[in-house]
């Protein structure tokens, strides 16, 4: 069975951050030089462009945290410990986490440097950071005593911490998306005007 050794994990991670390093250098030339363009017809070609992102981390999260992590679950009961590297652990820990960085970031940089300021304000800079950070909480669960309903402290924080930050991302994407197409409806507006 394929392994991960803590050297393996150290160079994935010295890997990535230096993928997302040279990403964001690169990016970041031709972002300082683009300039929010004001036209109606352009606002609303970029608004749409995030809102596709906007998917894409959406079906990335619901992929990792929906359908991998619950055949965690499903392994975890059937191993015979709980040390075990799990099979879509690793594919959610080697590729889906990095995406989750990588494509929060994009979005990010995106929207700073193409929606105007008027979308871009602060609650849609929290929105979008929640709506990047809250789908790391959706992990696979090592602990197969998690998974049991108890009334045990441990687990009743465990599990009202994951609501909350599953309500947290819910709300601050369903407000990304009202905000991009409440921006996309009033420049269709505009132009008809």
């Amino acid at each position: 069975m394929f392994e991960i050794h803590q050297d393996n994990a150290i160079y994935i991670a010295i890997f990535y951050i230096a993928l997302g390093l040279i990403a964001y250098l690169s990016l970041r030339k031709s972002t300082l030089n683009t300039l929010v363009d004001g036209s109606a017809k352009r606002q609303i070609k970029q608004s749409m462009f995030m809102m596709l992102g906007l998917l894409v981390f959406t079906v990335f999260v619901l992929v990792s945290g929906g359908f991998l992590a619950h055949q965690d679950t499903a392994w975890h009961q059937m191993a015979q410990s709980s040390e075990n590297i799990i099979p879509a652990s690793i594919v959610i820990y080697v590729i889906f986490y990095p995406a989750f960085f990588v494509i929060g970031v994009s979005l990010w940089l995106y929207s700073r440097s193409r929606l105007v300021k008027e979308v871009f304000d602060r609650r849609f800079q929290w929105a979008l950071i929640a709506n990047g950070i809250a789908p790391f909480m959706f992990l696979p669960s090592q602990d197969p005593s998690l998974v049991n309903l108890s009334m045990e402290f441990s687990n009743i924080a465990f599990r009202l911490a994951y609501w909350l930050v599953m309500f947290t991302w819910l709300s601050s994407l369903s407000y990304l998306l009202f905000r991009l197409g409440l921006n996309v409806v009033n420049l269709i507006r505009s132009m008809v005007k």
